[in-house]
C-alpha cells in the first residue's frame, strides 16, 4: 500500500504546483497592470529628479530581484534535495519489497518441496501399510485354519483324556495292591534303616578319631619342624640323630594305626554299599510308579497349556486386527493431511502469481516515477518564474491581514459584551428557579391545610352518620393527594426545575377532581371553590427563556436515573415476591406443625387472659416504629361488626417513611447475603465439577 500511495502523493503535489503557477500568472498580470499604473503616476514637472527616482527604483528592484534569486536558488536546492531523498527512499522501499517478495517466493517453493517430500513419504507409508494389511489378512486366514485344527486336536485330546482316566482308575487299583506290598517292605526297611543309623554313628565316631589323629599328626609335624629348626641351631650331631630316630619311630607307629583304622573303615563302607543298593532297588520301584503318574499329569498339563496357547494366539490375532484398524484410521488421517497439503500448495501457487503481478505493478510504478521526476525537473524551472510572482502577492496579503486584525478586535469587543449579557441572563434564570421552588412550597402548604380542613369536616359527619360509608372515599382521596405530593417532592428534589413546574401543574387537576367523588357535602365543595382561585393566583409564574440544550441534557440525565431506579424497584419487587413465597411455604409448615402439636389445648383461660393483658401493656408502653405499625395493624376494622376502633397511636408520614427506610436497609442486607450465598454456591459447584473430572480421569 505504501508503494501505491507514494505516486498518488507526487501527483497531488504536481496538481498543487500547477494551481500555484496559474495563480502566479494571474498575479503577474495584475502586478503588471499595477506597475504600469504606478509608472504612469510619476510627475513630469521635474525630469532630472524623475530620472534619479527611476534609477533608485530600478536599483532597489535589482537588489530585491537578486535577493529573490538567492532565495529561489536556495529553495531550488532544497526541493532538489527533497526529491532526491524521496526517490532514494522509494528506491530502497522497492528494493526491500523486491527482496522480501523473492524471499517469500523462495520460502513458498521450499515449503512446496517439503510438502512434496512429505506427500511422497506418506504415499510410501500408505503403500507399505496396505502391504502389511494384506499380509496380516493372509495371516489371519492362516490363524483361523490353525484355530480350527487346534479345536479338532483339542477334541481328540479330550477323547484321549477320557480313555486315560479309565486307565488311571485301573492303575489306581494296581497301585493299591502295590501299596500293600510296599508297606510290608517299608517295615522291613525301617529295621534295616535302624541298623544303618547305628553303623553311621559308629562311622562318625571313627571319623572323629581320625580327625583327632590328623590333628595329632599335624602337631607332631609342627614339633618336627621346630626340632629340625632347633637342631639346625644346635651345633652337635649326636643329639640331632637321637631326636630324628625318636620322631621316625613315633611316625611309624602312627602309620600302623592309620592302616588299621582304614581297613575297618573299608569294611564299614562295604556294608553301607550293600544296604544302599537294597534301598535304591526299593526306591526305583517306587519312582517308576511315581513317574508313570507324573507322565500322565504332564500330558494333561501339556494339553491344558496347548489350550491356553491357542487362546493366547486368538487374543494376539484380535490385537493385531485392532492394530490393523488403527493403521487404517491413520491412513485416512494421512490422506486428509495430504489433501490439506495440496490445498496449501494451490494457495502458495496463487500467492506466487499475486507476487509476480505485484512485482510487475511495482516496476510500472517505478517507470512512472522516473517520468514524474523528469516532469518535476521541468516544473522546477517554472517554479523560479512563479516565485517572483508570489512575492508580489505576499505584499497584498499583508495588507489584507492588517484589515482582518482590525475586524477581529471589533469582534472581540462584541463577544465580551454578549458574554456579559449571557451571564446576566443566567443569574436571572437562577433567581427564577428559586422563586418557582418557593411558590411550590407555598402550594404544598396550602394543599396540606385543605386536607386538614377536609378531615375536620369529616369528623363531625362521622358522628352523625355512623352507618354511612361516604367518608371512606374522602380519606382515600386525601391519602392519594398526600402520596402524590410526597412523590412530587422527591422528584422535584432530585430533578430539574422544569419537572417541579410540571408537578405543580399536575397537583391542580387532582385538587379539582376531588369534588366529583363527594356530591353529598356542599360545605366542602364551597370551601374548595374558595381555595382554588387563591391557589391559581399563587401558582402563576413568569417562565424565563432558558437554553434548550441544557434542559434537554438535564432531562436525559433524570430519565437515566429514573430508568435505573425503576430497574432497582423491579429487582426488589421480584426478590420480595420470592421471599414472600418462601415465607408462605414456611408458614404452611409451621401451621401443620402447630396443628399436629395442639399445645394450646393444655393451657388455661386465666393464662390466656394474662398474656393478652401483658401484650396490651407492651403495645401501649412501646414507642418504637415497628410497635406503631403493629398497633395500627391491631386497630383495624373488625370483620364481624364492620366498625372502626379508636387509633391510640395513628400512623404519620414521618413514621411511615422511617419504617420504609429501615425495611429497605433490611432488604439490601438480605440481597447482599443472597448474592454472597449464590457466589459461594457457584464456587462450590465449580470445585465439585473439578473434583469429579479428576476422579473420572
Amino acid at each position: 500500500m505504501d508503494t501505491v500511495d507514494t505516486p498518488n502523493e507526487i501527483i497531488r503535489e504536481e496538481q498543487s504546483i500547477e494551481l500555484k503557477t496559474e495563480d502566479s500568472t494571474q498575479n503577474e498580470s495584475t502586478n503588471g497592470t499595477s506597475n504600469l499604473d504606478k509608472t504612469e503616476t510619476i510627475p513630469s514637472d521635474v525630469p532630472a529628479n524623475s530620472e534619479q527616482i527611476e534609477i533608485a527604483r530600478l536599483s532597489s528592484v535589482i537588489t530585491t530581484q537578486t535577493n529573490e534569486k538567492a532565495d529561489l536558488n536556495a529553495r531550488l536546492i532544497a526541493c532538489q534535495q527533497h526529491y532526491e531523498i524521496l526517490l532514494s527512499r522509494q528506491k530502497e522501499e522497492y528494493s526491500r519489497e523486491k527482496q522480501s517478495t523473492v524471499m517469500r517466493y523462495a520460502q513458498a517453493e521450499k515449503a512446496k518441496l517439503d510438502s512434496d517430500k512429505r506427500c511422497e513419504i506418506l504415499a510410501t507409508k500408505n503403500h507399505d501399510l496396505s502391504k502389511e494389511k494384506d499380509n496380516l489378512q493372509t495371516k489371519l486366514s492362516e490363524f483361523k485354519l490353525m484355530n480350527t485344527k487346534l479345536q479338532q486336536a483339542y477334541e481328540n485330546k479330550l477323547t484321549e483324556l477320557t480313555t486315560t482316566k479309565k486307565e488311571l482308575e485301573k492303575i489306581k487299583e494296581v497301585n493299591q495292591s502295590i501299596d500293600a506290598t510296599l508297606k510290608s517292605t517299608l517295615n522291613h526297611l525301617k529295621g534295616e534303616s535302624l541298623q544303618l543309623k547305628e553303623q553311621r554313628e559308629l562311622n562318625e565316631r571313627l571319623k572323629k578319631d581320625l580327625n583327632e589323629q590328623h590333628e595329632l599328626n599335624e602337631q607332631l609335624n609342627l614339633q618336627c619342624k621346630q626340632l629340625t629348626e632347633a637342631a639346625q641351631a644346635i651345633p652337635t650331631d649326636d643329639e640331632r640323630a637321637q631326636a630324628f630316630d625318636t620322631l621316625t619311630n613315633e611316625h611309624n607307629a602312627l602309620r600302623i594305626k592309620l592302616t588299621n583304622i582304614q581297613d575297618e573303615n573299608k569294611l564299614f563302607r562295604e556294608k553301607l554299599k550293600s544296604s544302599d543298593e537294597d534301598r535304591l532297588a526299593l526306591e526305583n520301584v517306587i519312582e517308576n510308579f511315581r513317574q508313570n503318574t507324573l507322565r500322565e499329569k504332564e500330558s494333561t498339563k501339556k494339553l491344558y497349556d496347548d489350550l491356553l496357547a491357542a487362546r493366547g494366539q486368538d487374543s494376539v490375532e484380535i490385537s493385531r486386527l485392532r492394530q490393523i484398524e488403527q493403521l487404517y484410521n491413520q491412513t485416512l488421517a494421512d490422506n486428509a493431511d495430504l489433501r490439506q497439503l495440496l490445498e496449501k500448495e494451490h494457495q502458495l501457487l496463487e500467492l506466487t502469481q499475486k507476487l509476480t503481478e505485484k512485482n510487475s505493478i511495482l516496476q510500472s510504478d517505478y517507470e512512472q516515477l522516473q517520468i514524474l521526476y523528469k516532469q518535476t525537473s521541468v516544473d522546477f524551472e517554472n517554479f523560479k518564474k512563479i516565485n517572483e510572482e508570489q512575492k508580489n502577492q505576499i505584499l497584498k496579503l499583508e495588507n489584507i491581514e492588517k484589515s482582518l486584525r482590525d475586524q477581529l478586535k471589533e469582534l472581540d469587543e462584541k463577544y465580551q459584551t454578549l458574554n456579559k449579557s449571557y451571564e446576566h441572563s443566567i443569574k436571572q434564570y437562577d433567581d427564577s428557579l428559586i422563586e418557582i421552588q418557593t411558590l411550590k412550597k407555598k402550594h404544598q402548604a396550602n394543599t396540606k391545610d385543605l386536607i386538614k380542613q377536609l378531615q375536620q369536616l369529616q369528623k363531625p359527619k362521622l358522628t352523625n352518620h355512623n352507618h354511612e360509608q361516604l367518608p371512606l372515599p374522602l380519606t382515600s382521596q386525601a391519602k392519594s393527594i398526600i402520596n402524590k405530593e410526597n412523590s412530587n417532592d422527591n422528584i422535584s428534589s432530585r430533578g430539574s426545575p422544569t419537572e417541579s413546574y410540571s408537578s405543580l401543574n399536575d397537583i391542580t387537576p387532582i385538587s379539582m377532581s376531588t369534588p366529583e367523588h363527594v356530591p353529598s357535602h356542599p360545605l366542602t365543595q364551597q370551601q374548595q371553590q374558595q381555595v382554588l382561585p387563591d391557589e391559581e393566583q399563587e401558582i402563576v409564574v413568569n417562565i424565563v427563556d432558558i437554553d434548550r440544550q441544557k434542559l434537554i441534557d438535564k432531562l436525559l440525565k433524570q430519565q437515566k436515573l429514573l430508568v435505573r431506579r425503576n430497574e432497582k424497584i423491579e429487582f426488589l419487587n421480584d426478590h420480595i415476591q420470592l421471599l414472600t413465597q418462601d415465607l408462605q411455604n414456611k408458614r404452611k409448615i409451621i401451621q401443620t406443625y402447630a396443628m399436629n402439636e395442639d399445645s394450646f389445648m393444655y393451657t388455661s383461660n386465666e393464662s390466656d387472659l394474662i398474656k393478652q393483658q401483658l401484650a396490651n401493656k407492651a403495645r401501649n408502653s412501646s414507642s418504637s416504629l415497628m410497635a406503631t405499625l403493629y398497633n395500627r395493624a391491631a386497630t383495624t376494622v373488625n370483620q364481624t361488626t364492620n366498625k372502626f376502633f379508636d387509633q391510640s397511636s395513628p400512623m404519620t408520614l414521618e413514621t411511615a417513611l422511617d419504617i420504609m427506610g429501615k425495611l429497605q436497609a433490611v432488604l439490601e442486607d438480605t440481597l447482599l447475603k443472597n448474592i454472597t450465598l449464590k457466589e459461594n454456591v457457584d464456587t462450590l459447584s465449580k470445585e465439585i465439577e473439578r473434583l469429579s473430572k479428576r476422579t473420572i480421569k
